[in-house]
């Protein structure tokens, strides 16, 4: 799954940004799996019971997602036999920069409910109109520490009518396509697209969605020290002091975000420096 984990010119933290991620369901088990959690049938131990009410459906129905994927499976196989190892399913995760949807632009103020519900239907409007009618169930989880949507499809192609994700998802240049458009759709909320380009890595969005849940403030140190890259016709002198002042902004960042956050967040960011330092050795 690829996407970026994004933050608003004029932020008083810096930028904001809209993440999406893509992930595969390859059987029954898991599609079942992922509606419990999304209809809260599952235990859900970093959700508040007392805050679950504030969940809400935003398209199609959780509570029926297997019925109705089996029976797009079924009709699939009519077309073609669905392989062994085919993804049955997708799992596409919305959301955006944690202290965005809170009212002191932090991670420990009070939700901007007003923010959430512009994110909710700008994403919602954006899933109708990039899946239609493919898009079986939408839920908006306000019981977890940052907002979120889930949403289901099953990748049929809409011509041929059988299973493939090559067609929705397969390859960078589609998958940054995704990204390009929904940054787009969530220009109007002040939401950044992250940097194209950058060499970060593949990561599963379970791995992801737990990481986005811990209430710990995380650099992307891949993207933050990637040097901006030189305008055209700029003097050598220019650019060096440009990315002098871009260095120096990053690293207070860093800091800062290194001096809040709790031990497994720190272990992760130590963790991916050491795999920059090997990458990139000065």
């Amino acid at each position: 799954m690829k996407g970026c984990t994004l933050a608003t010119a004029g932020h008083p933290k810096g930028m904001a940004y809209p993440i999406l991620r893509f992930g595969k369901l390859k059987s029954a088990g898991q599609i079942k799996a992922s509606q419990g959690h999304c209809t809260r049938t599952r235990e859900t131990p970093n959700a508040d019971p007392t805050r679950t009410p504030l969940n809400r459906q935003l398209l199609g129905s959780a509570e029926c997602l297997w019925e109705q994927v089996d029976e797009r499976l079924q009709a699939a196989a009519q077309k073609r036999k669905t392989r062994p190892d085919a993804n049955l399913a997708c799992e596409v995760l919305l959301s955006a920069s944690p202290e965005w949807f809170r009212q002191r632009h932090d991670r420990q103020g009070d939700l901007d409910l007003v923010q959430v519900e512009r994110f909710a239907v700008s994403a919602t409007d954006w899933l109708q109109q990039a899946f239609g009618e493919s898009c079986l169930s939408a839920v908006l989880h306000l019981d977890e520490m940052t907002p979120h949507i889930h949403a289901h499809l099953v990748p049929l192609h809409p011509e041929k009518g059988w299973l493939s994700w090559e067609y929705w998802f397969g390859g960078r240049v589609k998958l940054q396509a995704w990204q390009d458009q929904f940054a787009a759709a969530m220009a109007p909320l002040e939401l950044q697209r992250g940097i194209k380009g950058t060499i970060a890595q593949h990561e599963h969005i379970q791995a992801f969605y737990g990481r986005l849940q811990r209430d710990i403030a995380v650099p992307d140190l891949e993207r933050e020290f990637r040097l901006p890259p030189p305008v055209a016709q700029e003097a050598v002198q220019d650019y060096h002091q440009r990315a002098s002042v871009f260095l120096a902004q990053t690293a207070l960042q860093v800091q800062e975000a290194i001096a809040t956050a709790s031990a497994p967040a720190l272990q992760w960011t130590l963790t991916r420096a050491r795999s920059l330092l090997k990458r990139y050795p000065a």
